[in-house]
């Protein structure tokens, strides 16, 4: 296994800041922001793919099961947690008891249940998918890539084919694994290969940014959108990011541990905490909005990380 990176949890932290400019309404303007989710996916997958590179067959089966027991623990722990806030967001209490069922099978495979939770299991899905079929490398790729364009077609350019949103079992795809699959599979391949110069990374991030904003443009001026989830240009601009910080030297004497679990802390709670602080406060301008998210969730991080050092509290360290 690789030795940490201090850089990849600086980049976690700051991606995870992003997600959350995302859900209080910045995307639109900020388009870059869409490269967080990616980043997220390629992190993940790079670091389970590099871990299990030198391991046996049987040994690399036990990495992966016990990656999905983690997981699904992380999963559990905030679906408990904020149940209440689900139970309201989600409306479940209007529903009758099979709609109820079919809505938390469907959330806890192909969709969401507590809010923003797609991307657990979307990466356990699509890293185990990735992780059992490897050795179709072409294939996968490729099936990988069209399951990319058609989130794309569905989101940013919805209007240019006169669609509508591409659905399955009442999920958008873009908020699905398939939409993950592609830099997963990128991730995999950046781990199986020496770790690439700085430069590329560099060069990357300059020509993926300038390809976002003329796509975005060009998305914006033609009125093709119907959601800005998935960019064709991140397929340069989010691994390039990804290059770059992994490629940077690891100058950081100090544990960044801290904020790698506040990252992941970070984006299980943030959404839930937007509903929150909608109802008590009410409708709020999306600068004001932010910063009171940011500041509860960074106090909710402290609380969780401080208790989970206890051993009466041990529990919650499956909230990171």
């Amino acid at each position: 296994m690789p030795s940490q990176n201090h850089n990849i949890d600086v980049l976690k932290y700051l991606m995870s800041v992003m997600i959350i400019m995302i859900h209080v309404g910045y995307s639109i303007e900020l388009p870059i922001l869409r490269a967080a989710v990616p980043v997220f996916f390629i992190i993940s997958s790079y670091f389970f793919f590099k871990k299990i590179s030198t391991l046996s067959s049987d040994e690399q089966n036990k990495v992966w099961i016990n990656f999905i027991k983690r997981a699904l623990k992380l999963y559990l722990f905030w679906f408990i947690v904020l149940l209440p806030v689900t139970i309201v967001a989600r409306r479940w209490f209007q529903d009758d008891i099979f709609t109820i069922t079919w809505n938390l099978v469907r959330g806890l495979t192909i969709g969401s249940t507590f809010l923003a939770s797609w991307y657990i299991s979307a990466y356990i899905i699509g890293i185990s998918l990735i992780y059992k079929f490897r050795r179709y490398k072409y294939l996968v790729g490729f099936i990988s890539l069209g399951c990319y364009i058609l989130c794309t077609i569905s989101s940013n350019y919805c209007n240019l084919l006169d669609i509508q949103c591409l659905k399955w079992g009442g999920v958008s795809i873009y908020n699905s694994f398939p939409v993950g699959l592609i830099f997963i599979f990128i991730g995999k391949n950046l781990a199986d290969k020496k770790k690439l110069p700085i430069t590329i990374g560099i060069a990357g991030t300059i020509i993926g940014f300038a390809l976002l904003s003329l796509e975005n443009y060009l998305i914006v001026k033609y009125n093709l959108r119907k959601a800005d989830d998935c960019y064709v240009s991140l397929l340069v601009l989010s691994p390039s990011i990804f290059i770059l910080f992994n490629s940077l030297p690891n100058r950081i004497k100090t544990s960044t541990k801290y904020i790698r679990n506040m990252s992941t802390i970070y984006y299980c709670s943030h959404y839930s905490m937007i509903v929150v602080i909608g109802v008590i406060v009410g409708a709020l301008p999306k600068f004001q909005l932010f910063t009171f998210t940011w500041l509860t969730v960074t106090l909710l991080s402290f609380l969780l990380l401080y208790l989970s050092s206890m051993r009466r509290f041990s529990f919650l360290k499956y909230s990171y």
